[in-house]
């Protein structure tokens, strides 16, 4: 018996070859009895009714990403505050944080679905910026943190 029974699939926006990958993930998901959620983008695709993200969060014990790493950034700040497991399928052009590629989806997600998988902590950056005792914003992060000058 798998330990997650609720699956969330996150999709990039704007992707061309998604529907495909998309498609064969949500057949796989089924086929293995499972719940299957999805975000806005991904149910769009689907052609399936969209979840909000709250929702998400309190319902899922393993969420999938396809797209690159933007995606998974945007899902981790989303889940990693809920200790939920992000398994990503790389769409974008070179992954360095989603590093399953569609071609071996089918396979490694049956391997982690029956339990066997390794799961990789990883430490979240923190960023605040104030001008004086003033916040004027804060975001997670997962590798970098970018700070621009405006001009006000």
């Amino acid at each position: 018996m798998s330990e997650f029974n609720t699956v969330s699939i996150l999709a990039k926006r704007t992707e061309e070859r998604i529907e495909k990958t998309l498609n064969a993930l949500y057949q796989m998901l089924t086929e293995q009895n499972l719940t299957v959620l999805a975000d806005k983008n991904a149910a769009q695709h689907l052609a399936i009714d969209a979840y909000e993200d709250d929702y998400l969060v309190k319902t899922t014990d393993l969420a999938i990403v396809v797209g690159g790493d933007g995606t998974l950034l945007r899902a981790a700040r989303l889940f990693t505050p809920y200790h939920i497991p992000i398994v990503g399928i790389n769409l974008g052009r070179l992954g360095f944080l989603v590093d399953v590629s569609p071609d071996e989806m089918d396979h490694l997600l049956k391997q982690i679905l029956q339990g066997d998988y390794l799961a990789e902590s990883r430490f979240l950056l923190e960023a605040r910026v104030f001008r004086g005792d003033t916040l004027l914003g804060q975001a997670d992060a997962v590798n970098d943190v970018v700070i621009h000058v405006r001009n006000d």
